[in-house]
């Protein structure tokens, strides 16, 4: 599967972004502004002076970065909304922020409450949409556990996978390593570590919380030669894709299981290149002793 990300040039990209001069003091349609930083923030990962896009659009919109994030987020489950439930599309995209907000807040904890409000005659305040939303994340904490479990599962099955692919010794209890900390690694006889750390990928995707998980990546994929994600199935693949090219992560891969296999492969050595670093050096050697008496 290929993906393609629109890319504006840098004047359209100025153009765009000076179209926001003074939104909130124009009162510009909350959805509009989201979207507009969601094709600035797709065009490239900074604005051309070196900052995030979102503090360009902060310095002159008029809200907060705090602001602009909450809207972004919220845009992006009502787009996922209109997606699942396209024959609601008109009331959903007509919500005001407080309430597409406190919507989507409810549809990460309880997306059955979200449809049972599409199909009510009459559309609740925004109070009672808020009680509706407290009382669904009260019986989130129990589905957490849960969650935790299903990851256990899920790594139990990529070991079995790994372990019934080659005949590496693969470590499930990784070595001591300041910054690698992946779930399994496997040391090969010409020296090269590979790295397998498992996620589970929700229904709906928290980009900022992919991001912070990229960045962490980003740094233990710079210590072995491979460094695979593996994930449950093949959805959510584009917001993936594009983390990988953003931080340029040419040793990073993505296996899914009950999907197409591969989705991504490295195509590269890890930049930078820690493999021989101090912190490596000292590592790689009980790695490989461990791996000799495992044989």
């Amino acid at each position: 599967m290929i993906y393609e990300f629109l890319r504006l040039t840098k004047t359209d990209a100025m153009d765009l972004l000076s179209s926001l001069h003074q939104a909130r003091e124009k009162a510009m349609p909350w959805r509009i502004l989201a979207g507009r930083l969601a094709q600035l923030e797709a065009s490239a990962p900074l604005a051309p002076d070196g900052q995030p896009w979102i503090r360009a659009v902060e310095a002159i919109s008029g809200f907060s970065a705090n602001h602009l994030r909450r809207m972004s987020k919220a845009s992006s489950l009502i787009e996922v909304m209109v997606q699942r439930w396209p024959d609601h599309a008109g009331i959903l995209n007509a919500l005001s922020f407080t309430h597409s907000e406190v919507l989507g807040r409810l549809w990460e904890a309880d997306a059955a409450a979200v449809e049972h409000l599409l199909k009510a005659e009459r559309w609740p305040s925004y109070g009672a949409l808020l009680a509706q939303y407290e009382k669904a994340r009260s019986r989130r904490s129990a589905p957490n556990a849960a969650g935790k479990l299903a990851l256990g599962n899920f790594r139990d099955r990529v070991n079995s996978f790994l372990e019934q692919k080659s005949s590496l010794a693969l470590f499930d209890r990784v070595p001591h390593h300041p910054y690698l900390k992946p779930d399994f690694l496997a040391f090969l006889p010409n020296g090269q570590i590979i790295a397998w750390d498992c996620m589970l990928m929700p229904e709906k995707v928290d980009q900022e919380a992919l991001h912070r998980r990229f960045a962490a990546w980003a740094t233990e994929a710079s210590f072995v030669t491979e460094f695979w994600i593996a994930v449950q199935h093949d959805r959510g693949m584009d917001h993936m894709h594009r983390c990988i090219m953003d931080l340029d992560l040419k040793n990073i891969g993505v296996m899914a299981f009950g999907g197409s296999g591969a989705v991504i492969s490295p195509h590269g050595p890890p930049a930078p290149d820690r493999r021989k670093s101090a912190v490596n050096t000292a590592f790689a050697p009980s790695l490989q002793s461990r791996g000799d008496s495992r044989n």
